[in-house]
């Protein structure tokens, strides 16, 4: 009877312990409210370089660019990533931090440039510049826009100042 009880008191310890340990080793995860359970969205990309498409590549983020913080995608890829050259992004995240979300991120994570003045190698020249669209509405942010599921973003990099006729 004793040994019983001592038996059931180490595995009490023993549970007690592991639950602390499991709750007090999560990720630093600067969880946004509207995603506290987590993520899984999918926006779409759509890159033009002087009026020709450039496909955004398969494998961003698993077997191409950086694999990095596995630790928010609780899988072994990155929080963003692609599966194919759809440009549909993959956002899967149990465990989103602010800068996670961030198409700036997914260009970190694919190893490309991306800011108001570029596009992977393309530079703003006083003739051509970057400009995006988000959902059919040009949008400033850029690198810091926080994405949401089902968002068409596109990047374009030429003279005008409008989307892609072929996608409007």
């Amino acid at each position: 009877m004793k040994g019983n009880i001592a038996i059931i008191g180490v595995a009490v310890v023993l549970l007690t312990a592991g639950a602390f340990f499991v709750t007090q080793n999560r990720p630093d995860t600067q969880a946004m409210p509207e995603t506290m359970e987590g993520l899984h969205w999918h926006p779409t990309l759509a890159i033009f370089i002087n009026d020709e498409p450039y496909p955004v590549p398969a494998g961003v983020g698993i077997t191409l660019g950086n694999n990095v913080d596995n630790d928010v995608s609780g899988m072994r890829m990155s929080p963003i990533h692609t599966h194919d050259a759809s440009g549909v992004l993959h956002m899967e995240q149990p465990y989103p931090r602010e800068d996670t979300v961030t198409l700036g991120y997914f260009f970190k994570v694919w190893g490309a440039r991306f800011d108001e003045t570029c596009v992977i190698d393309w530079c703003n020249d006083g003739t051509r510049d970057v400009k995006m669209f988000v959902n059919g509405e040009r949008n400033y942010e850029f690198g810091s826009y926080r994405m949401q599921d089902g968002d068409e973003i596109e990047i374009r990099y030429d003279e005008g100042d409008s989307m892609n006729p072929q996608l409007t």
